[in-house]
């Protein structure tokens, strides 16, 4: 292989020949200018358009079924006959935790239909410490603002509803 300066002093190689990890590949056979960019670069065969549509249809694929999930999940969600708030909590004591909730009916529910909610106080360790299943209604009015004690067997670190359903409808 033929090296020379161009002037500046940097080294040339013969531009007639390109080498391909150690071999030289001229470029005047057909496809191994592309074949040894492909190497150099790293692309494989086979990567070129009909590849990028596979992952444009699966990618279409896969947001369609994610639209569909969250869409699923908005209608379980608000489709539901009642919904609870935490508001607050305070731990009295040793005994003894408050918990300050709001609990949301539906609108099509009937006025006199009512709501068990399951009051949870938990330990510094996330254990369950208190347990307290309280009934919340009526419907008449949309939402209502309710405050439970929830006895404890020992500390309690928060205060939460575990979860709320309309009973006898």
């Amino acid at each position: 292989m033929a090296h020379g300066t161009d002037g500046r002093g940097t080294r040339t190689a013969d531009r007639d020949r390109t080498t391909t990890g150690g071999a030289a590949v001229t470029p005047s056979e057909p496809g191994t200018t592309q074949r040894s960019l492909d190497e150099r670069y790293g692309r494989r065969p086979g990567h070129g358009p009909r590849s990028r549509a596979v992952l444009v249809v699966g990618g279409l694929a896969l947001a369609a079924i994610a639209v569909a999930w969250a869409a699923w999940v908005a209608l379980t969600v608000t489709d539901r006959p009642v919904t609870w708030q935490d508001v607050a909590f305070d731990v009295t004591g040793d005994t003894a935790t408050r918990v300050t909730f709001d609990v949301h009916f539906a609108g099509d529910l009937p006025d006199d239909a009512e709501a068990v909610c399951t009051v949870r106080a938990l330990n510094q360790v996330m254990a369950e410490v208190g347990l307290l299943d309280v009934t919340v209604g009526p419907a008449s009015r949309e939402t209502l603002r309710t405050t439970v004690d929830v006895p404890t067997s020992e500390r309690a670190v928060t205060g939460m509803v575990e979860e709320c359903a309309v009973t006898g409808h």
